[in-house]
């Protein structure tokens, strides 16, 4: 959002491990958690914020804003479906939105209508299920289907076929999300492709074949505002490229290397397994990919190891701490909640 905290909506599985709702991360560490109780649904599909800071969450029973701490359910949408699958604002803070049933709505100028039905405009065409939404710029909108990239103009629906042509929906469920960042370039995950980017008229895959990344199976991209590009994976965590760096980082989440207490206060121990002689160093970074120290560097033999970090010089926010040996790099997020 718009003070630096990060939106987290989980899915109803969650609830087996305590979780499940709406979860915020502030700057400071501190988590806060929106529940079944008070939004009416722990499953949640998608979230934005607009110019005021109003985080908007869509979720299986409807959608909702978040304002300064006040949670209210939009309920004067016509013919809309209560199960919301993507919402989407641009610059004016128009807002889009598409429920389970394929339909597209707008609110503008203080108002929610129906926009032009991506289904009832291009009847020639395959289309299938709608499946994310983004603007550009000059706030036209994209809509990825099932089948293909489209373009909204003039009330009219325009297919973007070089995606089809770089990467063809002839597998089942291939395209998973869209996202344009500042500079208007598109990314588009895929469950097969790794991830199709779109400069002007340049398009590319990006995946395990070409990159570092460790998963062609990849459900959202995001680039920050520092042009850091984050790849989170179906299986096998986040990966993210720094904007300085040419190499990708993996962020495990599930790994022989477990850090903890995590959030903790002043220090926390790194616990890792060497299969063999390895160089180790171990260094802590910010959100936007500067080192911010250099914790150790030193050669390890095979064996087990825990090392104990401190953390008292560092201020109440999110950091990441890297891991790197012969063999790999790790990165693993860590709260500091003072």
């Amino acid at each position: 959002d718009l003070d630096g905290g990060i939106w987290i909506g989980t899915s109803d599985l969650a609830e087996e491990h305590d979780g499940g709702g709406l979860m915020h991360i502030g700057k400071n560490g501190n988590v806060t958690t929106i529940k079944e109780n008070d939004i009416e649904s722990n499953h949640i599909q998608a979230i934005a914020c607009d110019s005021k800071n109003r985080i908007w969450v869509a979720t299986r029973s409807g959608i909702f804003v978040y304002n300064a701490s006040n949670l209210e359910k939009i309920t004067d949408i016509p013919k809309l479906n209560g199960d919301i699958r993507g919402i989407c604002i641009n610059s004016n803070d128009d807002i889009y939105i598409f429920d389970i049933t394929n339909l597209l709505f707008a609110f503008k100028n203080n108002k929610w209508s129906s926009f032009v039905s991506l289904h009832n405009s291009n009847n020639e065409e395959e289309i299938g299920d709608l499946l994310s939404l983004s603007v550009d710029s000059k706030d036209t909108l994209y809509v990825l289907t099932e089948y293909g990239l489209w373009k909204s103009a003039n009330n009219k629906w325009e297919k973007i076929n070089k995606l089809n042509e770089v990467a063809p929906a002839n597998l089942f469920w291939v395209y998973n999300n869209l996202f344009i960042d500042k500079n208007d370039v598109k990314w588009i995950s895929s469950n097969h492709y790794g991830v199709i980017k779109n400069s002007g008229e340049d398009w590319q895959l990006i995946n395990e074949h070409n990159s570092l990344i460790i998963s062609n199976n990849v459900s959202k991209v995001f680039v920050d505002s520092e042009n850091n590009e984050w790849y989170a994976t179906g299986y096998n965590g986040v990966a993210v490229k720094y904007n300085n760096s040419s190499s990708v980082d993996n962020i495990v989440l599930n790994y022989d290397v477990k850090l903890y207490p995590n959030p903790c206060i002043d220090e926390c121990s790194l616990d890792f397994e060497l299969p063999n002689l390895s160089n180790v160093e171990i260094s802590a970074w910010d959100l936007q990919g500067n080192q911010i120290s250099l914790i150790k560097s030193t050669v390890f033999e095979k064996g087990n190891y825990s090392e104990k970090l401190e953390l008292s010089n560092y201020l109440s926010g999110i950091y990441f701490i890297k891991f790197k040996t012969t063999y790999q790099n790790i990165i693993i997020p860590l709260i500091i909640s003072k």
